[in-house]
């Protein structure tokens, strides 16, 4: 999973997609916590990357407490949604 939030994070970040999304062991989830949505959407766009998982952020939570519990909080619902209540450690495909 790599979770991007600001579009400098993007940025920097995107070589790491890029190259996950190469390898043949590893299917990545791309996360945009919704701190910046349409700035780093615009940044993964131009490398051809839709983010798998976008988290709604209101207006209410965006102070640094907020953010970091509404993230935290939105991340924890995904990957239950996702890979269950006792999801693996790792999903290797070797």
């Amino acid at each position: 999973m790599v979770v991007v939030g600001t579009r400098p994070e993007a940025i920097k970040m995107m070589p790491v997609i890029l190259a996950l999304k190469q390898s043949a062991h590893i299917d990545p989830v791309v996360v945009s916590t919704g701190q910046h949505t349409k700035l780093v959407a615009e940044v993964l766009g131009f490398f051809g990357v839709t983010p798998d998982v976008t988290l709604e952020i209101r207006d209410d939570e965006r102070t640094l407490n907020g953010l970091f519990s509404t993230v935290m909080r939105g991340l924890s619902n995904f990957v239950t949604e996702t890979y269950g209540d006792n999801p693996p450690l790792w999903r290797w495909s070797l």
